[in-house]
């Protein structure tokens, strides 16, 4: 979808670099969705379904608990 590429660019273009939710949320949909983490996490589950080998331990997209989200290219 659209926002499933906007997240995944947002992503892609900071390599390495973690991602807080509320940066997220606002770069993605808007700052009227400031607190509505659920959404970044839907994202990222539905992204992690797409690109990664194995989902369940994801090698692209990783989780930093509490934090956010940051993308690790493969080198």
């Amino acid at each position: 979808t659209a926002t499933e590429r906007k997240l995944l660019f947002l992503l892609a273009e900071n390599p390495g670099r973690i991602l807080p939710n509320s940066v997220i949320l606002e770069r993605v949909w808007g700052h009227e969705y400031i607190d509505d983490t659920d959404y970044v996490k839907l994202y990222i589950w539905r992204l992690r379904q797409q690109i990664e080998p194995d989902p369940k331990n994801p090698t692209y997209i990783q989780t930093e608990y509490g934090v956010g989200y940051r993308f690790v290219p493969h080198r």
